[in-house]
């Protein structure tokens, strides 16, 4: 098996888990998010092994603190202003990584810029940080208890993959669309989780993704949906006036065009997604004035459908 990477949500850091299942950092590490015990303000171009962590079965980084799976515990470490003003250990910087409070074993882990997440082995969710403004962790009331089999989570913003089908999301609703419950101008936040409008009436959704601007949801039919932010092109279903982008912003969510395959992955960044097709074929949209798309430049015109990434 190789490397696993997660790259940190607005900091300069990336972690790996080696095929041994040892964790290894590189970047900054500023707040000591490279997990070395201690932090500088010298980048590390190098991979750092992550102190005093047992095998990892999953790694998450954002905003300068990093998260990992390990025996069926979470383990935190990094920057903790943003998520916990108290200082609790387990929830940042703290000789005792262990994130207390949680009923159960954790099976995956979800930072935002503001939060964090843990999905248990029994489909329960638990956040902290800036959710109902709590200084501990606290369980996310679902609905009539349904169970969860997947989490992502963006800047401020969480999105559950319910085991039958569906997709709930809560927390903030930036650019007025990231709750995909429609319409534009919607509430700021939602406090409890509530399904996005995709058509799961005839398709279940396999995965979803959230990203600081956008969120898509990948259906077992094939197709992909996002909703959100398309100054960009971001949605994959915009279309151009010759001017800029429309629609500009959708709070419902839209079907992405012209996937020449099966897409069997998503992920999204600021501004783009991207996707992994069954024949093995990376295509992305979106946002490419960092060369994000792949394509050997950069620029600023809005991709609005996908492109393909020559590997």
């Amino acid at each position: 098996m190789g490397a696993r990477i997660d790259e940190g949500y607005e900091v300069r850091a990336t972690c790996a888990i080696l095929p041994d299942a040892q964790a290894q950092c590189w970047g900054s590490n500023q707040f000591d998010g490279l997990g070395r015990g201690k932090a500088d303000s010298f980048p590390h171009p190098e991979a750092l092994p992550v102190r005093d962590l047992g095998p990892v079965e999953q790694i998450v980084t954002s905003g300068g603190a990093s998260c990992a799976v390990t025996g069926g515990r979470a383990q935190c470490w990094g920057y903790n202003g943003r998520w916990n003003d108290a200082g609790e250990s387990g929830y940042g910087i703290a000789k005792d990584r262990n994130v207390p409070g949680i009923l159960g074993t954790v099976r995956q882990i979800a930072l935002g810029d503001h939060h964090g997440c843990i999905l248990t082995t029994y489909g329960g969710v638990d956040c902290w940080g800036i959710y109902k403004d709590q200084q501990g962790i606290e369980r996310v009331p679902f609905a009539n208890n349904a169970r969860v089999q997947a989490i992502a989570a963006g800047r401020q913003t969480t999105c559950a993959l319910m085991t039958a089908g569906g997709v709930q999301c809560f927390g903030s609703n930036g650019f007025d669309s990231l709750l995909g419950r429609g319409p534009a101008n919607g509430p700021i936040e939602q406090l409890t989780p509530a399904p996005v409008l995709i058509p799961t009436d005839k398709a279940a959704a396999l995965q979803v993704v959230v990203s600081k601007d956008h969120a898509c949801a990948l259906l077992n039919d094939g197709t992909v949906w996002c909703w959100g932010d398309n100054y960009s092109g971001t949605l994959g279903a915009g279309q151009s006036n010759g001017v800029s982008v429309e629609p500009k912003e959708s709070a419902m969510p839209l079907q992405v065009k012209d996937l020449p395959g099966t897409p069997t992955s998503i992920a999204s960044g600021t501004g783009f997604t991207c996707a992994l097709l069954s024949d093995g074929k990376v295509l992305c949209w979106g946002d490419n004035s960092w060369g994000t798309l792949g394509q050997g430049t950069f620029d600023d015109v809005p991709h609005l459908t996908p492109v393909s990434v020559p590997l």
